[in-house]
């Protein structure tokens, strides 16, 4: 699949990192490592590896490593954790999220700290590194670039101030078993960027803003296309037509929807699912240099 999306014309190859779900996942550093080494141009990352099932050294060690072996391609995607399930299962308390992101941001400084030269001694609340030397050094310099994933207000405040990308997803609702739909809609969607923008201040302009897309269907009967769509989605079709995370129409359809979204939110890192890249190939042909 790594081929096939450098083959046709993809930017990114990115892998999830869950222990359960719809789909049998397969580990996600392995699976980047084969992906790395089957390509040569496409970047490869995590989306997202989550901060709670490994420590950050660990975690640094892991990821300069496929910095190494890609030659400079890793995108560094971390959360916070979302689902209770996957947490209760894998036996690992799933705190409040007030807790889960202060972890994250101490998991970034201590990733961040030992990709530099030095070695690291670090004092948190909820970490520490005692004169820990970083290995192997991350071709990228100062580090490859990390990608912040979230919803939430405080995971967003978060990537505003260490993220240099940042993937803008639908909040969790509380107990982390489903995510709130109305984050669909374009209201949802600017006060996210919003709450982004006041963490960043003056580095925003420098962060690039991602999404996920939830589907792609090149369709010359939009309604009918999100009629199908719209029960797994909160069932509101008018919803799903107007978000930016559901891409459905006519190819000139849907790229006249990406570049309005860019205009209007200023995201620019569209990720859609490995079951569409087929049917988003023909968007990247026709955009590509826009």
């Amino acid at each position: 699949m790594a081929a096939r999306a450098e083959s046709l014309g993809f930017d990114t190859f990115l892998c999830p990192d869950h222990m359960i779900g719809s789909a049998r996942y397969l580990a996600m550093w392995p699976m980047l490592t084969v992906a790395a080494r089957a390509t040569s141009r496409i970047r490869i990352g995590s989306l997202v590896a989550c901060n709670d099932f490994r420590p950050p050294a660990l975690l640094a060690k892991e990821a300069m490593t496929l910095d190494w072996i890609s030659g400079g391609r890793l995108e560094l995607g971390l959360g916070a954790g979302h689902r209770a399930d996957e947490y209760e299962r894998m036996g690992i308390s799933f705190d409040e999220g007030r807790l889960r992101v202060e972890r994250l941001e101490e998991a970034i400084r201590i990733v961040k700290g030992l990709c530099a030269p030095e070695p690291v001694h670090f004092h948190g609340n909820h970490y520490e590194i005692r004169g820990l030397q970083g290995y192997p050094e991350p071709v990228q310099r100062p580090h490859p670039p990390i990608l912040v994933g979230g919803g939430a207000r405080r995971v967003l405040e978060l990537a505003g101030r260490q993220a240099d990308i940042v993937s803008i997803i639908q909040r969790v609702l509380p107990g982390g078993h489903a995510h709130d739909w109305q984050d669909l809609e374009a209201a949802g969607t600017e006060r996210q960027i919003e709450w982004l923008r006041e963490a960043a201040e003056s580095r925003f302009p420098d962060i690039e803003l991602s999404t996920l897309v939830q589907a792609v269907v090149l369709t010359k009967n939009r309604r009918s296309a999100a009629q199908r769509l719209a029960p797994r989605y909160g069932g509101a079709v008018d919803r799903l037509l107007q978000s930016a995370l559901f891409l459905i129409g006519t190819l000139e359809q849907v790229c006249e929807q990406l570049l309005a979204t860019r205009e209007r939110f200023g995201i620019s890192y569209y990720v859609v699912f490995g079951r569409d890249i087929d049917a988003f190939a023909p968007v990247i042909a026709r955009l590509q240099g826009s």
